[in-house]
């Protein structure tokens, strides 16, 4: 191979790499507010300008609870040009995987459901995408309900039916006992 063949390998696989370019990857920092009884809401939106895009979303819980969320592409002039490979919450794995469905007028929506439990803390939504024209858009929500907990009622009565179950085992090995 000649010095100006290599040249010329060369400068079409760098030219190659400087079109395709690489995947965008922006963070959306989420407000979220915390409402009655404990349910903390927010709501972020997305641009995207390159072919490929790798953007994260994060927000922090101030209580613990269940989260669901849902995040849509947005039509631009008509067109639906934004479409999801993937979108999860905090783990790549099953539990964490929103379901993406491209609906009826060619946007995509990606849902978290059933809704999972999380913790108080720092939580980042990974949205990872291509992009068909010059620029698209999505908008994403999250509602996360106040963690059930048991009132004092309820434990009481919880712990009435221990004591009650373990009087009647106890009492059972004395009826065994005095048969015996």
């Amino acid at each position: 191979m000649t010095r100006a063949t290599r040249f010329l390998a060369a400068f079409a696989a760098t030219s190659v790499l400087a079109i395709a370019g690489a995947a965008n990857a922006t963070n959306y920092p989420i407000t979220i507010s915390v409402g009655g009884s404990g349910t903390q809401t927010g709501g972020f939106t997305g641009i995207v300008t390159t072919p490929m895009f790798n953007d994260t979303a994060t927000f922090t819980l101030t209580l613990p609870g269940n989260l669901d969320s849902q995040i849509s592409t947005i039509l631009l002039g008509g067109v639906a040009n934004v479409n999801f490979t993937s979108v999860y919450l905090d783990v790549l794995d099953a539990a964490h995987m929103f379901h993406v469905t491209t609906q009826a007028d060619g946007t995509d929506k990606a849902v978290l459901t059933p809704p999972i439990a999380v913790a108080a803390g720092a939580h980042t939504i990974f949205i990872n995408g291509t992009l068909a024209g010059d620029i698209g858009s999505y908008g994403g929500t999250i509602n996360v309900a106040a963690a059930a907990v048991p009132e004092p009622a309820t434990w009481a009565m919880m712990i009435l039916g221990m004591g009650m179950v373990g009087f009647g085992l106890r009492m059972r090995r004395r009826t065994a006992n005095a048969i015996a």
